[in-house]
């Protein structure tokens, strides 16, 4: 799965990071034991936290094979990208 950034700046693959962290109301992907890269900022703790949730949701539906929710989109078989919303599209 990949993740864009809110900005559309940046791309990560999910297969390749070291995890995804909520740091208060900002979302960042861990690259490396080092690096840091910011994938979304939002106003509130809670709306940070709803789409850590999507993210969540998204990757158990691959995982499952399941029907994809939220801004997703096929590339191929397997890849699915996941767009970091904007945070007046984020509902808490």
């Amino acid at each position: 799965m990949w993740i864009v950034s809110q900005d559309g700046r940046s791309i990560v693959n999910m297969d390749q990071v070291y995890g995804i962290e909520q740091q208060g109301s900002s979302i960042t992907a861990l690259l490396d034991s080092h690096s840091y890269k910011a994938l979304g900022y939002y106003y509130t703790d809670g709306k940070a936290a709803s789409v850590m949730e999507q993210i969540i949701t998204t990757k158990r539906g691959i995982l499952h094979r399941g029907p994809q929710e939220y801004k997703t989109e096929y590339l191929g078989s397997d890849d699915v990208v996941f767009r970091m919303p904007h945070d007046e599209d984020v509902a808490v």
